[in-house]
């Protein structure tokens, strides 16, 4: 009896040390991270937006290495310091006017979402909104007239190059689906696209002339219609170049 009570009492104080461990571990390493965190605001960023996103912007940011002000509106606290904007099209006038200022005073501005990914590499899903994609670089590589030419001049170099190597195998593509089978060379079908918008699709004809005597049939594996030189270029995927 005494041996299960001393085994028992062994069991509770090793769990007993176990748990104690744990909890002043887990203390120890919240009292690091939150030490931490209060060390490396060493950095002031000046965020600007509208009231109701300011919780927001202080939840997701709650562990980068800043201090954080809202909307200060003193120009002598703003020079050479990094100002940035959540949802410039929700600001007051007042606001979106001292921020177009205070680079007049050497404060440099970005929105928010641009300025993490370019100081961190890291894009805070939840601060994202329309109005920062519509200012992306994807967005506007083409205002400039010069990228415009460049664009037109590549597609043109593109064009003329795929040109002079799919002409010759569509001639002759052509030439032998003639010669195989009576009929046109070409196939016409309607398809349905973006918006459910009908269009025609062109491209070689691959099916004996009368393949749809009996009305449109589902294609098939080893599918009897299919000419010889059809199954070539499906394979090849020449009767697409049209």
């Amino acid at each position: 009896m005494d041996n299960k009570i001393n085994s028992s009492a062994a069991l509770w104080n090793a769990a007993n040390e176990k748990l104690t461990e744990k909890i002043h571990s887990q203390d120890i390493g919240h009292l690091i991270r939150e030490l931490k965190r209060v060390h490396m605001k060493s950095d002031e960023l000046y965020v600007y937006c509208s009231d109701s996103d300011k919780a927001l912007i202080e939840r997701v940011l709650v562990d980068y290495p800043f201090t954080l002000h809202f909307n200060v509106t003193d120009m002598s606290q703003l020079k050479g310091k990094t100002l940035v904007h959540y949802k410039s099209g929700d600001l007051p006038d007042e606001l979106a006017a001292m921020l177009v200022l205070a680079t007049k005073y050497g404060a440099y501005v970005e929105p928010l979402v641009s300025y993490l990914d370019r100081r961190f590499g890291r894009t805070e899903v939840e601060l994202l909104h329309s109005g920062y994609f519509l200012h992306m670089k994807s967005f506007s590589i083409l205002s400039r007239p010069s990228n415009r030419i460049v664009k037109r001049a590549l597609d043109l170099l593109s064009a003329i190059t795929l040109s002079l190597v799919a002409i010759p195998i569509g001639l002759l593509a052509a030439l032998v689906i003639k010669l195989e089978s009576p009929g046109p060379i070409f196939y016409r079908q309607a398809r349905v696209g973006l918006f459910n918008q009908e269009f025609d699709v062109i491209k070689f004809r691959s099916m004996r002339n009368d393949a749809e005597k009996n009305g449109a049939q589902w294609a098939s594996k080893n599918d009897a219609r299919v000419t010889r030189v059809g199954r070539f270029i499906r394979k090849t995927r020449i009767d697409e170049l049209p």
